[in-house]
């Protein structure tokens, strides 16, 4: 049970963060979770398959397809395949069992049109 609050920026000269903090809401408090392996402003996560999974976002004003997943069993990140799309404010969801990525916006800041889904079982991203 609880939250999850996932990369971000601060300062005037925005700094994006590899942070991952958990808020645990039977002790009311956040806790760090492991880094991420990159660092990451705006992106989409869903909890797939006990995983959490976060997908594009932005660093350095650049949109990302760098996936990447946390096993809180073990403790740990690890990357996944990358989007096809690099996307800023992607949208991510989980629909009977499928992991889902949509919208969000490219470089120049367009919206992405595609619907991307992860095929567990290629390790690859469909349009």
């Amino acid at each position: 049970d609880g939250l999850v609050a996932v990369g971000g920026c601060s300062g005037l000269t925005p700094s994006v963060s590899w942070s991952v903090e958990r808020f645990c809401c039977r002790l009311q408090r956040w806790a760090p979770l492991p880094d991420m392996i990159e660092p990451r402003v705006r992106p989409g996560v869903a909890m797939w398959r006990g995983k959490l999974v976060v997908v594009g976002g932005c660093r350095d004003y650049v949109p990302l397809n760098s996936v990447e997943a946390y096993d809180p069993l073990a403790g740990t990140w690890h990357t996944m395949p990358p989007v096809r799309h690099a996307r800023d404010f992607p949208s991510v969801v989980v629909y009977e069992g499928s992991l889902i990525v949509v919208s969000g916006e490219g470089s120049d800041y367009v919206s992405v049109d595609e619907v991307e889904q992860f095929d567990a079982e290629a390790q690859a991203w469909r349009v």
